[in-house]
């Protein structure tokens, strides 16, 4: 059976090109000639996956495919993405809306999403991965990530004005102010600056504050964030902006073992509000994300395309810093 790489091959262009022109995508800037080249090897290969027509009603009965760009086992240990994506399922079912979950490392998005209708993507992804979901279906959201804005809907934090809530904060309480942060790797390998990380460096310049000494880059885990903490607590600090709560609470811990009193030595700030952050001692003061809101916003984008509204949404959803007893 031929496939998208045959025609892109036997016309000159990349598989990207035919993914989009099977799919009607009216944003793609290629020729008449071109398109009608596509659309008639395409058929000459008897390629059985021709796009119909633009839908003239609404799909009936839907299917969406989720892909989580964690493994299964490490989903576990991500409160984040786990409320997202329950966020998605939930409101799947309350729409009466078929779901079908792909983990990363599970099998390949063509293998699993073969007769999805759209496709939820949670978490962040190289161009190349990018591309391979695009020739699935252009029925395409992101969550947590917006990698093409011109041709993909996506929910996104909006991290800059939670960044600078935590800064101005914490700038009130706080003479020198510690980042505690972490990196993400794409499907390709390349490790991808988090959007609070920069924000922290870009608002703290702008106030004068910001001290390169005073800032670590580790993993988003329990343990990275004791050992960050432990680094910095030889140093003059009495105010930790942590990038995620995991962070945060070994952060805590190291704290407590170094036999300093938090709030009143130290004052720490964590991010997501998970549920263990009311429940550490002492409890955490956090910037509250709505991640399962962003999950059911994604359905209602993506179920909005199904009915041919099909110009790109970035919905960026703000955040609350909630205070309790670390500040």
């Amino acid at each position: 059976m031929a496939t998208i790489k045959d025609i892109a091959q036997k016309a000159g262009v990349s598989p990207a090109t035919v993914s989009r022109v099977l799919n009607n995508d009216s944003t793609l800037n290629v020729t008449i000639e071109t398109k009608r080249k596509i659309l008639q090897i395409a058929e000459e290969l008897g390629y059985t996956k021709i796009i119909k027509p633009p839908l003239q009603k609404k799909y009936t009965n839907p299917i969406i495919g989720i892909y989580q760009w964690f493994s299964k086992d490490s989903e576990m240990f991500s409160p984040y993405y786990l409320a997202i994506r329950m966020g998605i399922e939930k409101q799947c079912h309350i729409e009466n809306i078929g779901v079908k979950t792909l983990f990363k490392r599970d099998k390949s998005f063509s293998e699993a999403f073969i007769d999805v209708d759209g496709i939820i993507a949670i978490g962040k992804y190289s161009q190349k991965e990018v591309e391979e979901l695009a020739q699935i279906t252009q029925n395409l959201v992101f969550v947590d990530s917006s990698p093409d804005e011109k041709r993909f809907s996506s929910v996104v934090i909006d991290f800059y004005n939670a960044v600078k809530e935590v800064i101005t904060y914490l700038n009130s309480n706080c003479q020198n102010i510690a980042f505690l942060g972490g990196r993400e790797t794409v499907g390709d390998g390349i490790s991808i600056i988090d959007q609070r990380e920069k924000y922290f460096k870009e608002i703290a310049q702008n106030l004068n504050i910001y001290k390169e000494n005073l800032v670590k880059i580790g993993e988003f885990t329990y343990e990275s964030g004791y050992n960050m903490a432990l680094e910095i607590l030889s140093q003059k600090v009495d105010g930790i902006f942590a990038a995620n709560d995991a962070i945060a609470i070994g952060a805590i811990k190291a704290i407590q073992e170094k036999g300093l009193a938090i709030p009143e030595d130290i004052k720490i700030i964590g991010f997501d509000d998970i549920p263990a952050a009311a429940y550490v001692t002492p409890p955490l003061s956090t910037i509250r994300v709505h991640k399962e809101y962003m999950g059911l916003t994604a359905v209602k984008l993506l179920t909005e395309q199904l009915l041919e509204e099909n110009i790109p949404k970035k919905i960026v959803i703000p955040t609350e810093l909630v205070l309790r007893k670390t500040t």
